[in-house]
């Protein structure tokens, strides 16, 4: 068997990952996302620079939950036309 985490009974792991961008979706460049979503589209990788914050939420918040909650929330600070490109691709 796998064993115990934490010494409890194996929990289940539940992961959320939230991106939020600095810059509005108006401020945006449409030519630029246009050519970022063409790139995407043919295979060709596109990088975008953030910083995150993680967190894991083992605080028992439900007595019983067999759910670990953890995350990773991360603001976008270079990137914003390749990532509304990356979400129409």
């Amino acid at each position: 068997g796998m064993g115990n985490y934490f010494g409890k009974q194996r929990q289940k792991l539940l992961v959320s990952h939230t991106i939020a961008p600095l810059q509005k979706i108006e401020t945006l460049d449409e030519e630029c996302v246009a050519e970022y979503e063409g790139m995407l589209r043919s295979g060709v990788p596109c990088t975008a620079w953030a910083i995150s914050r993680g967190f894991l939420d083992d605080h028992d918040s439900y007595n019983g939950n067999p759910w670990l909650k953890t995350g990773l929330m991360s603001f976008l600070l270079d990137g914003n036309h390749k990532m509304c490109a990356a979400a129409r691709a």
